[in-house]
């Protein structure tokens, strides 16, 4: 498996469960994990509940292939 998280806490409960090689790359905010990829910038907020970036992503898929867009801020 491949994991790229966009969540800190995302990060921290992989790590705790024990899927650190999966992760592939972490935000710019994630810490424990210094040499992995950085992913710089997302179009979720920081304090996005689960519900909210399930939306936000869902709307981002069209035909299974993801469009681009800019930060939503």
């Amino acid at each position: 498996m491949r994991i790229c998280s966009l969540s800190p806490s995302a990060t921290d409960v992989a790590l705790a469960i024990g899927l650190r090689d999966d992760l592939v790359a972490v935000t710019d905010q994630c810490h424990g994990v210094d040499d992995l990829p950085r992913v710089a910038t997302t179009f979720v907020r920081q304090d996005a509940g689960s519900r909210e970036i399930e939306e936000l992503v869902s709307r981002r898929w069209v035909g299974g292939t993801p469009r681009r867009s800019h930060h939503l801020g």
